[in-house]
């Protein structure tokens, strides 16, 4: 009986622990597969923040793009747009290259308006030049909203 008990406690550990852990899935916010035929005929990428929606106590929105492997070598420029004084501004500015995914980039909200929110927008070229000459287009992340704590 005494081995049973402690069976059946290890048990309710196991599952207990399974069960109640917290997850490491966020709510993450992918875009829809979005064409981009200058790299490619079958190119489509997609880029995903790590929520729909933030409470002003958040300081930083997590970005990442993928592509679908048809498009090659692409070169970005990612940042977030936001109001300031009714004229368009954006966040700081994080370039690279990715084949398949962008490693995930941190980007600050402080500064994004409550209840306005933002999109993160993906500009892609065919080189690290980043011209109007090697531009292939641009992908849009979800809008997201912050909403006040």
């Amino acid at each position: 009986m005494k081995k049973f008990n402690k069976l059946l406690m290890i048990i309710s550990l196991a599952f207990g622990g399974f069960f109640l852990s917290p997850s490491n899935d966020v709510e993450a916010a992918w875009s829809e597969w979005q064409s981009v035929p200058k790299a490619g005929v079958n190119c489509q990428v997609r880029v995903q923040t790590d929520a729909y929606n933030y409470y002003s106590t958040a300081d930083t929105v997590d970005i990442k793009a993928e592509s679908n492997g048809a498009c090659g070598k692409l070169y970005y420029m990612l940042h977030l747009p936001y109001n300031f004084a009714n004229f368009m501004m954006v966040t700081d500015e994080q370039v690279g290259y990715f084949t398949y995914a962008t490693p995930v980039k941190y980007f600050d909200i402080n500064h994004i308006d409550e209840e306005v929110g933002s999109r993160a927008t993906l500009d892609l070229f065919s080189s690290s030049n980043y011209s109007e000459e090697t531009y292939l287009g641009t992908v849009y992340g979800h809008k997201f909203t912050i909403w006040p704590q």
